[in-house]
């Protein structure tokens, strides 16, 4: 398409400028902002989550961004509040900490980004509601002081460069500003910034802002007061209600989620004098206690358009102000795409491309390496000409064969379908039960079976302590954020904290070094999924002063070693000999042929630094960190990444997509035999 030709004004965005050159405009093409009604407007979050939409005359409702807002988007403050963004020879540069750059060239439609710009920094100390880590980053062949705050290069990574044209993928300039579609920033930034966004048809709403990562309210965005979108259980954990008839006296509105294979009904209640309540029930109609130490006021405008929502604590049992000023939001009800049955030639165009892009682009390698030359691999596939519909009851069919059947890699699952269906949990479940892929669901139904044979041998509790021999299970690597210092879980019990591995660990090690006999420690991932890479991280340091995961960056062809530091002890001191229990006992690190995700990551760490021996069957795989993606109609889906966890082997790091041999082999029908393992280990 004719372009104007860039010859742009020199302008530094952070504060410097040098004297203007007018630009050559040839067959300018102009931008429209459509300013939607349907916003979110913290009250008091200077970080706004809200993400404004253009679009561009020639591709109709494709949504387009402009780079400078969308880099004030990020949740890196040296990007966002230092301005590390310019012009520079009249292309749109950002710039890392380390020299890196991704620079956005209009006039040939190519954006380069230069090595070294995934390290953002050299050393970041993260602080997180009392769990401290001390996080570092070396690379392949580069030499690294410990205790040092730099990081030296010995081997540059490489420069990549995505040519947009090959998609039909416009940057485009006018007015000193840089626009580009959507999609192509949040794909090519996720890798670097973890940002995503959701995308309701209007605008973009970033999700940290939204989980509660900045503390803004949960509920989202509704449709003509239609649906409710709550975000209250955390990042892209979202529950969308919908409503019905009000059933209680002077109730404004009502809107209801049921989980169909529970029962679970959930219930928000928003009452004519302002007043709402949130709650749950069981199957038989039963008030499921939440247990909540919040509640909330609501108010309604005069027109009941807009809602206002503050948040109270109730441990004293008394109102007083609000939690906290970031709690305060208000939210406008106004129409979207929902329920739309068509979607324009253009959107469907550009669809189409993000997934070329996607897959050529951005996606790991993985035992179905073939979809990464993606164009050989759809060319058979009988869903292709739906993928390309304007019938978006067909696109989103086809979207969901697609990831979860034609990929089946087990990490490519739906998040939401599009913006033009309602996008409930039930609606995804409906298209992942429907095209589950063998793969998942192999895992998923050996995970459950494991897990209820665990109970069938009669092993309820998470610390099993059998002679010599302590047993710790989990079956989900998830992050906590209320962690206490270690000593502090030395009266609890292990098993309250089934679903709290961090808790878990201090609490069953509280116990393990109570008892003298205890030489091994036997950690069960056999029902274990994955989950959180910090959990991993901080789990790892039980065994090991020294934590750290092997990853490849295939953006710029690097190969980084992550390094932890933990201060389980809370001393103030990361790393040190009371921070590990590295040399106490025996490790070993129970796998089997569904331990996927992170537990399949824990069980190579373990092996490749000798840390802990790996016992049991060859586990399930999945070397690729999922980077979470969001297109052109709000779909919204997880993919393996280039991001890859490696394993050693013959002094060269492979990725472990396949799974781990075990060190030690252990026939199934021994895993819960916890007096046969114990005599097995003191035998070996």
């Amino acid at each position: 398409m004719k372009k104007i030709l860039l010859l742009l004004p020199f302008i530094l965005l952070s504060s410097c400028t040098k004297s203007p050159v007018t630009p050559v405009e040839e067959d300018l093409i102009s931008l429209f902002n459509e300013t939607s009604k349907l916003y979110i407007e913290s009250l008091d979050d200077k970080h706004s989550c809200l993400l404004k939409t253009y679009h561009h005359k020639k591709f109709n409702d494709v949504p387009f961004v402009a780079l400078d807002e969308f880099c004030e988007s990020f949740d890196i403050t040296d990007i966002r509040e230092k301005k590390k963004y310019e012009i520079v020879d009249n292309k749109f540069v950002v710039s890392g900490l380390n020299g890196g750059s991704i620079t956005f060239d209009a006039k040939e439609d190519i954006v380069t980004s230069s090595s070294d710009v995934m390290l953002i920094y050299d050393k970041v100390r993260y602080v997180n509601n009392g769990i401290p880590f001390d996080f570092y980053v070396t690379r392949k062949g580069c030499d690294f002081a410990k205790g040092s705050s730099k990081t030296t290069y010995l081997t540059p990574g490489s420069e990549r460069v995505y040519d947009l044209k090959k998609y039909n993928f416009d940057i485009v300039y006018e007015d000193n500003k840089y626009y580009a579609p959507f999609m192509v920033l949040s794909y090519i930034f996720y890798g670097f910034f973890s940002t995503t966004h959701m995308y309701n048809g209007k605008n973009f709403f970033d999700c940290d802002c939204l989980d509660g990562e900045y503390n803004t309210a949960p509920f989202c965005y509704s449709s003509k007061g239609d649906f409710l979108l709550d975000r209250t259980k955390g990042s892209l954990g979202a529950v969308l209600f919908k409503k019905v008839e009000p059933k209680l006296e002077n109730e404004a509105y009502r809107f209801e989620n049921i989980i169909e294979s529970s029962k679970q009904l959930t219930v928000f209640s928003l009452l004519n004098d302002g007043t709402g309540s949130l709650k749950t029930y069981d199957a038989n109609n039963q008030e499921i206690d939440e247990g909540a130490l919040t509640k909330i006021t609501y108010t309604l405008n005069e027109n009941k358009t807009e809602l206002e929502m503050k948040y109270f604590s109730v441990l004293d049992m008394e109102d007083t102000e609000p939690i906290s000023d970031v709690h305060t939001l208000r939210i406008n009800l106004d129409e979207t795409y929902f329920n739309k049955k068509t979607r324009s030639k253009e959107v469907a165009e550009a669809t189409y491309q993000e997934l070329r892009f996607a897959f050529y682009e951005l996606y790991g390698h993985t035992r179905n390496d073939a979809v990464r030359d993606f164009d050989n691999f759809i060319k058979d596939k009988e869903y292709k000409d739906d993928l390309l519909s304007l019938d978006v009851e067909k696109y989103d069919d086809a979207m969901a064969k697609l990831l979860l059947q034609g990929v089946d890699d087990a990490h490519t699952t739906i998040e939401y379908p599009s913006i033009y269906t309602e996008p409930t949990f039930a609606n995804a479940n409906k298209y992942s039960l429907k095209y589950e892929g063998e793969r998942r669901s192999f895992i998923s139904s050996s995970l459950i079976a494991n897990a209820n044979k665990r109970k069938e041998a009669g092993i309820t509790d998470n610390l099993d302590i059998v002679n010599k021999t302590a047993f710790i299970a989990f079956d989900k690597f998830a992050y906590d954020d209320d962690i206490k210092a270690f000593d502090e879980y030395k009266d609890t019990d292990p098993s309250d904290y089934a679903e709290k591995p961090m808790h878990l660990f201090a609490s069953a090690f509280n116990k393990i070094k109570e008892n003298e006999n205890v030489k091994n420690v036997v950690i069960d991932l056999t029902a274990n999924g994955g989950g959180i890479v910090a959990s991993l991280s901080y789990i790892l340091a039980y065994l090991t002063k020294d934590p750290s995961i092997v990853v490849n960056l295939e953006l710029d062809n690097s190969f980084i070693d992550y390094h932890y530091e933990v201060d389980l002890n809370f001393d103030g001191t990361f790393a040190s000999d009371e921070d590990t229990f590295e040399g106490k006992y025996n490790f070993y690190v129970l796998i089997s042929s569904s331990s996927f995700s992170c537990a399949n990551h824990l069980a190579s760490i373990v092996h490749n630094i000798g840390c802990a021996k790996v016992i049991g069957e060859r586990s399930a795989g999945g070397s690729c960190i999922i980077s979470c993606l969001t297109n052109s109609t709000g779909y919204l889906y997880h993919s393996s990444s280039l991001s890859t966890a490696l394993v050693k082997e013959n002094d060269k790091y492979v990725s472990n997509d396949l799974g781990v041999e075990p060190d030690i082999k252990l026939d199934s029908q021994y895993f819960y035999n916890h007096a046969y393992i114990d005599e097995f280990l003191l035998n070996q």
